[in-house]
C-alpha cells in the first residue's frame, strides 16, 4: 500500500535586483518553508557580489525575522519593508 501525504515539494526564489540597470544581481531557490531566515542569506550574497555593505534593500513584508532585523539595523545595509496595509490594499478598479 502506498501511502500519500497532503502537501508537495516547496520551494522559495530569491533574488536581488541591482536597481540602477534593472540587472539581477543574485538568485538562488530555497526549500525553508518560509522567507522569514532568507534575508541574512540574501544580504550577504548581495554583500559578495556587489563589493559593498552600503547600500538600500527592499524587502516584501512578512519577509524578515527579528534577528535578521537586528543584524541589518546594526551594519551599513538599509532596509525597506512596506507596512502591511500597504501590502495588502487591493488595486481601485478603473473607471
Amino acid at each position: 500500500m502506498i501511502k500519500t501525504i497532503n502537501g508537495g515539494f516547496n520551494y522559495n526564489f530569491q533574488s536581488g535586483v541591482d536597481d540602477k540597470y534593472g540587472m539581477m544581481a543574485i538568485h538562488y531557490i530555497t526549500q525553508s518553508p518560509s522567507d522569514k531566515k532568507e534575508l541574512l542569506v540574501t544580504v550577504k550574497e548581495l554583500n559578495e557580489i556587489l563589493h559593498k555593505e552600503n547600500y538600500t534593500i527592499v524587502v516584501d513584508y512578512g519577509y524578515w525575522h527579528i534577528k535578521s532585523l537586528n543584524e541589518i539595523y546594526n551594519s551599513p545595509t538599509t532596509i525597506v519593508i512596506p507596512d502591511k496595509a500597504s501590502t495588502s490594499r487591493t488595486k481601485e478598479k478603473k473607471q
